[in-house]
């Protein structure tokens, strides 16, 4: 049995090619006392998709394609499941399998999953579930286990439960692109891009504080990892994608306008030329306008409750935070956890999301492949910025990722005798960004601010929470020079007389009511 496997399996070689060198396969294969039959599917099967044309410095470089396990294979709900579009994508884009790098206890720097069979079979596996339309096949995130490291509790997972929790990504985003649901591709991405969106380091962190397992480790001096979620379930986040209109904004091709789009600074931002980064644009955008409207920023001091609520003792699964369940709300743990639910939802239709450090100490999403960023991961839902009846458009919360360079390194300007560190200076700039771009709209939450002002807070005496004194006294340096200030407010409190019809008090009421999902009580009036 052993010489006529043997047999077969080197004429199959030789009718493949004579000169072609098939590094993945040794003479390893051939011998021993037997040969099972999955291991013999395995070798035909990597006769007919080389992926290499060199041979290999040792057997411990066999590279794999993607193929389905002899028992997934025998699966009749995978009947119908066509792996071979998805192993010529691999033998056409060896760079993109480069990218989907996992660390563990036998590589701790890490290495491509190409070089580990049970990996790709498991992708596979993940791949045909999404082809036969089957479900996600766990109900509830990995429990993981926990330890106290550095003075905070950390939620740490075994290998098998961060594969769980990777590979699906993966197998999500090849989906995707393999079948086109996007008008944009990967395969022009490069190398940074693709780790983005691919590398497993970035993703989850390996071997945290010596201890063998992962983590989602995230801080403003290493930025990857996710922290805040737990992002356990992509095939529900790309049904929340199709559902709420955010893949389907993504398909929209349009046509480039020619004329700049003016920013509200007074710089002109010239959109793309090619419909596929605007797509892109729009998906990023209507992403945004959601959190917009339903994420809340946590308080910290309340994080055991949250958990509790979210029935899970480790960062906010997911699915919770985009479906809460009763009696509780779409929670975020800051900066880290927005950003991080940025890099977990756009990179399941490819669109790179890469955490950053910000404003010394915060951490903002950038999104090279239409060169935008958040300057702070806090923005869709930071004061100035949160919705009403009349607000500052989503897109005008977005900087170029230059103007983002600029303000995270601009000069320190002093000041009175201070010179400003890093962390003063960029949340300086950012808040007379805030502050002009909600002047410039009239956007109702500083509208309100400033009705609040002339009818609660002077009144009583209330002067240190006034926008006046906000504005003057927050920083080193006064935000607006009294000129501009008081020109400011005059042009406000015209606003709201004109939105109450001539009546000042009727205006603070339509402005308050017309905020969405802030919660202020629009009735406290001064007696």
């Amino acid at each position: 049995m052993k010489t006529t496997v043997a047999v077969i399996l080197s004429l199959l070689l030789i009718s493949s090619g004579a000169f072609i060198y098939y590094n993945d396969i040794s003479m390893d294969d051939f011998t021993g006392k037997a040969i099972s039959f999955s291991r013999l599917s395995s070798i035909i099967s990597r006769i007919r998709h080389p992926t290499a044309s060199i041979p290999p410095p040792n057997p411990a470089d066999t590279t794999y394609p993607i193929h389905l396990s002899l028992t997934d294979a025998r699966n009749p709900a995978f009947s119908g499941v066509d792996m071979s579009k998805y192993q010529r994508f691999q033998e056409e884009n060896p760079k993109v399998f480069g990218q989907m790098i996992w660390a563990n206890a036998r590589n701790s720097t890490g290495k491509s999953i190409i070089y580990s069979n049970p990996n790709m079979e498991r992708l596979a596996y993940y791949i045909a579930l999404l082809e036969a339309g089957q479900p996600f096949p766990y109900t509830a995130p990995p429990a993981g286990f926990n330890r106290r490291l550095g003075g905070e509790d950390k939620k740490l997972f075994t290998e098998e439960e961060a594969l769980n929790m990777w590979l699906p990504k993966i197998a999500v985003s090849l989906y995707v692109e393999v079948n086109k649901i996007v008008p944009w591709s990967i395969k022009s991405y490069s190398e940074n891009e693709l780790a983005i969106l691919f590398d497993g380091r970035r993703f989850l962190t390996y071997n945290y504080a010596g201890i063998e397992g992962y983590t989602t480790n995230l801080h403003y001096l290493n930025p990857n990892g996710q922290d805040g979620i737990t992002d356990w379930n992509p095939f529900y986040t790309l049904e929340f994608l199709k559902s709420n209109k955010i893949l389907e904004t993504s398909k929209s091709l349009s046509t480039a306008s020619s004329k700049p789009a003016i920013r509200s600074s007074g710089t002109a931002l010239l959109p793309s030329t090619d419909p596929k980064k605007e797509a892109q644009k729009k998906a990023i955008y209507a992403l945004t306008q959601w959190m917009r409207t339903n994420l809340i920023h946590e308080s910290s001091t309340s994080g055991p409750e949250h958990m509790a609520l979210y029935g899970y003792d480790g960062p906010f699964p997911l699915d919770k935070v985009l479906n809460p369940p009763e009696g509780a709300e779409s929670l975020t743990q800051g900066c880290t956890g927005t950003s991080s639910m940025y890099g977990a939802m756009l990179s399941l239709i490819n669109i790179p999301a890469q955490k950053s450090r910000s404003m010394d100490r915060h951490i903002a999403p950038l999104f090279p492949t239409v060169g935008l960023a958040l300057i702070h991961g806090d923005d869709p839902y930071m004061l100035y910025y949160r919705r009403g009846l009349r607000e500052v458009p989503t897109k005008d919360l977005f900087v170029t990722t230059e103007e983002f360079n600029a303000m995270n390194s601009a000069p320190f300007e002093e000041y009175g005798g201070h010179t400003p560190d890093r962390r003063e200076q960029t949340e300086y700039l950012e808040n007379i960004r805030a502050a002009r771009l909600a002047y410039t709209n009239k956007a109702y939450v500083l509208l309100r601010e400033r009705a609040a002002d002339v009818l609660l807070r002077i009144p009583r005496g209330l002067t240190e929470k006034t926008l006046e004194t906000k504005w003057t006294t927050s920083f080193w340096k006064p935000m607006f020079n009294e000129t501009e200030m008081n020109a400011m407010f005059s042009a406000m409190d015209a606003e709201i007389l004109r939105i109450g019809e001539g009546n000042y008090t009727e205006g603070y009421m339509r402005i308050c009511r017309g905020i969405i999902n802030v919660g202020y009580d629009c009735n406290i009036l001064p007696r």
